[in-house]
């Protein structure tokens, strides 16, 4: 007797559950409503966002990178202030949302930008990429002065082998 009052009681009653909604359907609806017109006026309030994705290359000067990936990636956080929402919060000038380096490939740095428009993003993207190449600019130039020198003296030594050494 007493196992047929437990299955008793752990029956839904569908007849019952579709009454009780049934009663209630002008609530129901007029929720139903709500909720739907204000998810509409938010979706079509809201502003879209664009995210542009940019990789670097850190390039290699005489089979040496020109600085370690770990090391660029910390300067440009701190320079455009990545972590600091204070400075880096305004969709309509663009937000740099991440500077990582890749985990696959130990010289590459991924950068992501997003803005209201996708011009924007794109912009504050090329602004990143041209610091870093006016950051390392100085020690390209270098190392091409350098190469430059070399070649200068190569040539002064052909030039004194062709004059003299032939000759003598």
């Amino acid at each position: 007797m007493q196992q047929e009052k437990i299955f008793t009681e752990d029956e839904i009653d569908l007849r019952e559950l579709f009454k009780t909604i049934w009663k209630r359907k002008i609530f129901v609806v007029s929720f139903s409503l709500c909720i739907t017109i204000s998810s509409t006026i938010y979706a079509y309030n809201k502003m879209p966002i664009y995210e542009v994705k940019s990789i670097m290359e850190i390039g290699f000067l005489e089979n040496k990178i020109i600085d370690d990936p770990s090391v660029v990636e910390q300067k440009l956080n701190i320079i455009f202030g990545v972590e600091d929402k204070n400075t880096n919060n305004n969709p309509e000038k663009g937000i740099i949302t991440s500077i990582k380096k890749d985990k696959d490939v130990k010289n590459f740095i991924e950068i992501k930008t997003e803005a209201i428009s996708n011009e924007i993003a794109l912009a504050k993207n090329k602004e990143v990429l041209e610091f870093t190449k006016q950051l390392y600019n100085n020690k390209i130039e270098q190392f091409k002065t350098f190469l430059n020198n070399d070649i200068i003296n190569i040539q002064r030594e052909i030039d004194y082998v062709n004059n003299v050494e032939i000759k003598n």
